[in-house]
């Protein structure tokens, strides 16, 4: 079998698992969601997305210091789901997700296994279709309890959490100041300060 060192050496028209995933010898960042590889690199992040992305994780780890979770972001991959590597088709890298420290989660030095509570993703003209399309519906699937998509250029957020249906509502869209609250974490709950966010 042929060691993958380079992305150009992927068939973007197979199926990759996380068992592929674990040969590969390549420094990129890239994400398999459903057996699709989507290389990108991180200067594709901009310094507006990574201070959004750096303020909404300080707000979290001041005002909800749970020690039951942990907090992570870029580039710490995700790996959706408890089944086995050759029968894991996603992995992603949410700019930041929020994941409860007990099993069957677990952290390994690939990255955390499981089902986060939490996951924001900070969009941009680039990102937004796999964000608001191919993510939301992972994401739903997977039943992640909120998301939230948030465009720095638009200063707005998008909370969708999920329904006893296990579908996504929508909660609100920002386009004002005012607190956010996120939805499903425990008490006592963190409320998040939208002008931070944006400032």
């Amino acid at each position: 079998m042929t060691t993958i060192t380079a992305p150009s050496q992927l068939d973007l028209n197979r199926q990759y698992s996380y068992a592929d995933y674990l040969t590969w010898e390549f420094g990129e960042w890239f994400e398999i969601i459903g057996g699709q590889c989507s290389v990108f690199s991180p200067p594709g992040k901009t310094p507006a997305h990574q201070q959004v992305v750096g303020r909404i994780g300080m707000q979290v780890t001041q005002k909800w210091p749970d020690p039951a979770y942990e907090t992570w972001s870029l580039p710490l991959p995700l790996i959706l789901g408890y089944e086995e590597p050759e029968d894991s088709f996603n992995l992603v890298l949410p700019d930041l997700y929020v994941i409860r420290k007990e099993s069957p989660n677990y952290l390994d030095e690939r990255g955390w296994h499981g089902v986060p509570d939490w996951i924001v993703e900070v969009t941009d003209a680039r990102t937004q279709e796999i964000d608001r399309l191919a993510k939301h519906r992972l994401y739903q699937y997977f039943g992640i309890k909120e998301y939230w998509i948030v465009s720095p250029e638009k200063r707005q957020i998008d909370q969708f959490v999920l329904n006893p249906n296990g579908i996504y509502q929508p909660i609100t869209k920002q386009d004002r100041a005012g607190q956010l609250r996120v939805q499903t974490l425990p008490a006592p709950g963190l409320e998040m300060d939208r002008n931070e966010i944006f400032s």
